[in-house]
């Protein structure tokens, strides 16, 4: 289990991001806070990448306002060990709370179970095991960072994000992702400015 940890955007928002891992993913690395990629492959699945060694398919399997439940399945390649294959069922838990600074956010927490299918000798997986489940646990934690550093400047500096969802690149191939997240940042920042006001 991992988390709960807050995020500094209404629930709605975080949803529209999930609903959304390539728009996602782009702000993430062209804010240089990390080397994600993701590809959607249909509506429910994503190519996903995080640009040090572990890439995969990410299905969603179920959709409701209080979390999500995917399925993972993708492989981890480093110096230490050869390729892992694993497969993971990830229970994502979310939750809509009002901060002391009187502005929303998303509290967020993780199930993991993880599976590996390589065939490796016994003594091999002993030492695997710990392994994998650390790697997870690191990789989800670098996610949650992303995911707090990316939704502070979503709230601090909707501007700056704006002009990054309609800049060159990829996204000119995502007009309707643009619009409306650049519409969600400007509610995003028209909240804060009305929570600040009445302070």
């Amino acid at each position: 289990e991992l988390g709960p940890v807050d995020i500094p955007l209404p629930l709605a928002l975080s949803s529209f991001l999930l609903d959304h891992p390539d728009l996602a993913a782009e702000l993430v690395r062209r804010r240089g806070i990390a080397p994600y990629r993701a590809s959607p492959r249909g509506s429910t699945r994503a190519w996903i990448d995080d640009g040090e060694g572990t890439a995969g398919v990410l299905t969603l399997a179920e959709r409701g306002d209080a979390g999500r439940l995917y399925l993972a399945e993708g492989a981890h390649r480093g110096a230490a060990f050869p390729e892992i294959r694993a497969e993971a069922v990830i229970r994502m838990a979310l939750e809509e709370r009002i901060g002391a600074d009187c502005r929303p956010r998303t509290r967020a927490s993780f199930d993991v179970s993880v599976r590996m299918k390589s065939r490796v000798a016994s003594g091999v997986a002993k030492v695997l095991r710990p392994f994998l489940r650390r790697t997870v646990a690191r990789k989800f934690a670098k996610a949650f960072l992303a995911a707090h550093k990316l939704g502070r400047l979503l709230s601090e500096e909707p501007a700056t994000i704006a002009r990054d969802a309609e800049g060159p690149g990829p996204l000119d191939r995502a007009q309707h992702q643009r619009g409306t997240l650049l519409d969600r940042v400007v509610r995003v920042h028209e909240l804060r400015v009305r929570k600040a006001a009445h302070a």
